[in-house]
């Protein structure tokens, strides 16, 4: 199993709580249904920073069998699908494999 994360700002003049709407009501959906091979998905929206503003509006976690899996389902035409949406909503955004390292 591969995790890779997302990162993603919204829109300029897009309030925070449209931002989360659409994520959750609206792309989350497509995605969960739409791509093939996603085992996990999770968003993470953010609301505060410790100190300043934060530097994105929210990351996501998906999960996939392989690095081939994801790569299938994003240039299926429904991840060419899901990912044409993300320009409904975000301004900014970017993904990167990681390795989880469980501390606690």
């Amino acid at each position: 199993m591969i995790k890779v994360l997302f990162w993603a700002r919204g829109k300029p003049g897009q309030s925070p709580e449209e931002f989360r709407r659409y994520w959750l009501e609206v792309h989350a959906p497509l995605a969960r249904d739409r791509m093939s091979g996603l085992r996990r998905y999770e968003v993470n929206i953010v609301t505060g920073a410790p100190q300043g503003e934060p530097l994105v509006g929210g990351v996501a976690a998906l999960y996939f069998d392989s690095k081939d899996a994801f790569a299938q389902a994003t240039t299926s035409p429904e991840g060419r699908e899901v990912l044409r949406d993300l320009r409904n909503f975000v301004s900014e955004s970017g993904a990167m494999f990681v390795e989880e390292h469980r501390v606690l």
